[in-house]
């Protein structure tokens, strides 16, 4: 399964992104950069079959709430037709 994370936050905050399976196991760590509010890609993930979960945190502290939208988009890996030539 080939996916595509795309994530907004405000210009003076970044988060930290989890992807982990069903056995707790994390598949990747990322933390994003202080971003402008615009959608962004943040990962392009390759996983195998199975259930995975996102958890999302923003380094503000707990106790504050930090709005921001969360894209997960299947990529369309199917190899482009090669084109014949007469």
């Amino acid at each position: 399964m080939n996916l595509s994370l795309y994530l907004t936050n405000p210009k003076d905050t970044g988060f930290y992104v989890e992807v982990f399976n069903q056995n707790n196991s994390v598949h990747q760590y990322l933390y994003t950069e202080y971003g402008a509010g615009k959608l962004k890609n943040i990962s392009n993930l390759n996983l195998k079959k199975g259930i995975y979960y996102i958890k999302v945190r923003h380094n503000k502290g707990e106790n504050n709430k930090v709005s921001y939208t969360l894209k997960v988009i299947q990529r369309d890996t199917t190899p482009l037709a090669t084109a014949a030539v007469k």
